[in-house]
């Protein structure tokens, strides 16, 4: 368990800052309901933020990963499919997560 993990005001400090800025960067692009399997093409080229989930609601909770310049977030679990959320400063650096197996919005 990371340093920041182990700290709840940490934790969540991080995730608010994600959150915070992933919703304030220019470039946007969205999935529609995806399997792990087919999610597993893109996150697994990104970084997990080691944070329990942030959870706005009782039912979803938000996992974020990083990678250059990406925040993307995923929501939803593998019984009903998962949304993976993408923002970046560029539009360069959304086309890195640019698949075959994904629909992008």
């Amino acid at each position: 368990m990371s340093t920041v993990e182990a700290e709840p005001l940490g934790r969540f400090l991080l995730q608010y800052v994600l959150c915070g800025t992933k919703s304030q960067l220019p470039c946007h692009t969205k999935t529609g309901l995806v399997t792990v399997e087919e999610s597993a093409s893109v996150l697994d080229r990104l970084h997990e933020a080691p944070l329990a989930a942030f959870s706005q609601s009782v039912e979803e909770g938000e996992l974020f990963y990083v990678g250059p310049g990406l925040i993307v977030s995923v929501l939803g679990n593998e019984e009903t499919g998962l949304s993976l959320w993408a923002s970046s400063q560029t539009p360069e650096d959304l086309e890195s997560l640019r698949d075959d197996r994904l629909t992008w919005r």
